[in-house]
């Protein structure tokens, strides 16, 4: 089964700015996903604010189903990779 919500555009900060809902084919700003999360609309998400942000987050659960992430062109592989010659 597809992610409900996927992130389709990221500011140059990483900040999500743009959504699109797999089930309905709704595409929507961070704004209007914000304002559908707190109409009730989306119980597997809600909103923090992030530097005075309103921001849709996930619902923290065990699983990755529902997670937001990003659209992966900011490198959202793990911090640190081991080079060449170092243990791991």
């Amino acid at each position: 089964m597809p992610k409900r919500v996927v992130v389709t555009k990221e500011g140059k900060s990483g900040r999500n700015l743009n959504f699109h809902d797999n089930f309905t084919k709704k595409n929507m700003t961070r704004g209007e996903f914000v304002k559908e999360i707190e109409k009730g609309n989306y119980n597997k998400y809600h909103v923090r604010k992030i530097n005075n942000i309103k921001t849709p987050v996930s619902n923290p659960d065990s699983t990755t189903n529902n997670n937001l992430g990003g659209t992966g062109k900011r490198g959202t592989g793990p911090r640190f990779m081991p080079t060449k010659g170092m243990k791991k």
